[in-house]
Formats: C-alpha cells, sequence, structure tokens
C-alpha cells in the first residue's frame, strides 16, 4: 500500500504590514494576526491522484477533504506559519514533515526558529 500524501502551501490575502503602509492596500494586524491575514489561495499536490489543485478560499472544505484523506502533509515552514493560518480559517491541519525544520537540523541549526540561533534566510 502506497502512503498518501499532501503537499502544500498557502498565499495570504492581506498584506503584513512592515514601515510605510500603501493605502491602496489592504493588511493585518502583523504577523501573529493569522485571522486578519486571510487565505487567497492554497496549492495542493495529491499524491494518490499525481495532481496539482489550487484552492480558493471559498473552496477550503474541499482542502480539508484532501487532507482528511493524506497520512502525510507536507510543508515548507508550514507548522510555524501554515498550519496556523489554516486553523484560524477552519481548517484543521498537522503538518507531519516540516522541510524548513529538516533542512535547519541538516545546517546543525535548531529545528524550530531559535533567535539568536536560526537563520532566517
Amino acid at each position: 500500500m502506497t502512503t498518501k500524501y499532501i503537499v502544500y502551501d498557502v498565499e495570504i490575502e492581506n498584506c503584513i504590514p512592515s514601515g510605510e503602509k500603501d493605502p491602496s492596500l489592504k493588511y493585518c494586524k502583523g504577523w501573529t494576526d493569522f485571522e486578519g491575514m486571510g487565505i487567497s489561495l492554497i496549492g495542493a499536490y495529491l499524491s494518490w491522484e499525481d495532481i496539482y489543485k489550487l484552492y480558493p478560499y471559498h473552496a477550503l472544505h474541499k482542502f480539508q477533504e484532501a487532507v482528511n484523506q493524506a497520512n502525510d502533509v507536507i510543508g515548507f515552514n508550514s507548522k510555524s506559519f501554515d498550519d496556523k493560518l489554516c486553523k484560524a480559517h477552519g481548517v484543521n491541519i498537522d503538518t507531519t514533515f516540516d522541510l524548513l525544520e529538516e533542512i535547519r537540523f541538516a545546517s546543525g541549526q535548531p529545528r524550530k526558529y531559535t533567535r539568536g540561533q536560526t537563520r532566517v534566510g
């Protein structure tokens, strides 16, 4: 039996403020305002269908259905960001393999962001 996995990434709807604000854009309150960030789109690869899918905000329930079918959930910085963003918008998701954590670990850094120990870029 082949393991079913989903690889996903979330794109936000509103900007995260940093310095001057452009009055023509909408902003959330900051990096922890997951509800205010909004979700514009989720892109996902579903291994069991061998297909890439896009889920706009109005189709988050379809993304949840896909997540429910997966044995593993894979993302990049998804434990610290994308999972929290999804949960703030009603999607129950828990990443099982976070690529950023594994890259940090492979380079001798802590898996989780640790101020002064992990590199941002």
